[in-house]
């Protein structure tokens, strides 16, 4: 296996800048470069190239093989975060016999293929590198302990089970206990009520991951605009007392109490002549039709401006002129705080339950290790014949195996790994 090593910390100038070398060979070849303290210590010390000229000063740190995160040899290089620095050592790294540039998430692969994590771990580590917001973060840790034992759980007592169910094959009646396979069938019934639940708690993980779309609906000139820009603390749309103005939507990411939110300014829907406008407010139409949640804007000096049926929230634009009922400015900031906690109480209730973040491959090896649990038993709930109940038992078995990334992941593997930063 070869000796790889990446920059781990955020790319550009900063304060300290944190270099991973990993494999066989870790401690040999950074040796050549400066001095290795001990496993478990650190040192201070120059970094040189073979010709003895200073690279820079470091913090060096050094994992034994099974200490490490990759749980190969380790040694870390924390040097000051010049990128003149960073290139040289990267270069001089290079040269090293038996060391190459890792690739993307190829630190994390290694932690995986020496079963230092789990699949469900990878991919939860995945969601905490990417999560923007503080509730993501938190569903991205709890899934890495929670989702990962509760899998190990059902693994086991799917092996359990299968090995008391293939020894009704080996014995005769007489030697198995009469309550046996009462207690099979009591322990895999369990799994399926606890295995629904999870997947029926958890079915809008990939909405609190991808984040929530918000649209801001309403006829022209009521403050879709002036409202966006407040929320987002800066101007990103055009505001003008120009009818029509807004011909294209803008969206602005924001976090809602730790919610991932991306509101979206649409154009104010009238009848129009224009060519160009008609294209916005069809596009306002499409928006409305595929958003989490939609605000309607409503002019409280038109009484017969009614919102959308489908509207989950209506506010009276241009609060700062009339502050009747729920009422909304952008220009003033009035009402906003209640706007955007109403936005959080509603999307909130579509965030999981139980606290587990499922990605659509872990939902599809539960649904699977359900549907073999199931067919264990005939439609009047007696087993089937031990073979063959033993027959699905492995192949639900086969589910939590492929869940965790103990077998047959070799086709996913470039996918998830793919998408992490080199240097982890």
């Amino acid at each position: 296996m070869d000796t790889i090593f990446a920059r781990a910390s955020a790319p550009g100038k900063a304060g300290v800048a944190v270099f991973r070398v990993s494999g066989p060979q870790a401690r040999r070849g950074v040796s050549a470069l400066c001095k290795v303290p001990e496993a478990g210590r650190f040192i201070y010390s120059t970094v040189n190239d073979p010709s003895g000229e200073t690279i820079d000063t470091a913090l060096i740190l050094f994992f034994e093989a099974g200490s490490s995160f990759t749980g190969d040899q380790t040694v870390e290089i924390q040097t000051h975060g010049s990128l003149a620095v960073e290139e040289r050592l990267l270069n001089e790294l290079s040269k090293v016999d038996g060391f190459r540039l890792a690739k993307p998430g190829e630190f994390t692969l290694r932690a995986l293929l020496n079963q230092k994590m789990t699949l469900v771990e990878v991919e939860a580590l995945r969601d905490l590198i990417e999560s923007e917001t503080d509730l993501q973060r938190q569903y991205a840790m709890k899934t890495s302990s929670l989702f990962k034992s509760k899998a190990e759980s059902w693994r086991r007592l799917f092996l359990t089970n299968l090995a008391l169910i293939e020894a009704t094959i080996d014995f005769s009646e007489e030697e198995i206990p009469d309550d046996l396979l009462d207690q099979v069938r009591l322990e895999l019934t369990n799994f399926v009520k606890d295995a629904e639940a999870v997947l029926d708690a958890s079915k809008n993980s990939e909405i609190l991951r991808r984040g929530f779309t918000v649209a801001i609906v309403g006829p022209p000139n009521i403050g879709k605009s002036t409202l966006i820009n407040h929320i987002a603390g800066r101007d990103v749309a055009i505001v003008s007392d120009q009818a029509g103005t807004t011909r294209d939507s803008i969206e602005v990411w924001c976090d809602v109490k730790g919610l991932p939110v991306k509101f979206v300014d649409t154009a104010g829907l009238r009848e129009t002549t224009d060519s160009v406008e008609s294209l916005g407010i069809q596009k306002t139409y499409n928006i409305s039709n595929e958003a989490d949640l939609l605000i309607w804007l409503k002019d409280p000096k038109v009484q017969d401006d009614i919102a959308f049926e489908s509207a989950d929230l209506v506010f009276l634009g241009k609060g700062d002129e009339s502050s009747q009922g729920l009422s909304v400015s952008g220009k003033t900031g009035f009402g906003v705080d209640v706007l955007l906690e109403l936005v959080h109480e509603k999307l909130n209730s579509k965030c999981p339950d139980d606290g587990l973040y499922l990605n659509t491959r872990q939902s599809k090896s539960i649904e699977n290790a359900v549907s073999e649990i199931k067919n264990v038993f005939y439609p009047d709930g007696t087993m089937l014949e031990a073979e063959l109940a033993s027959q699905n038992l492995k192949s639900a078995l086969g589910q939590m195996d492929f869940l965790l990334g103990y077998i047959g992941v070799e086709d996913i593997l470039g996918e998830i790994f793919g998408s992490f930063c080199i240097g982890k």
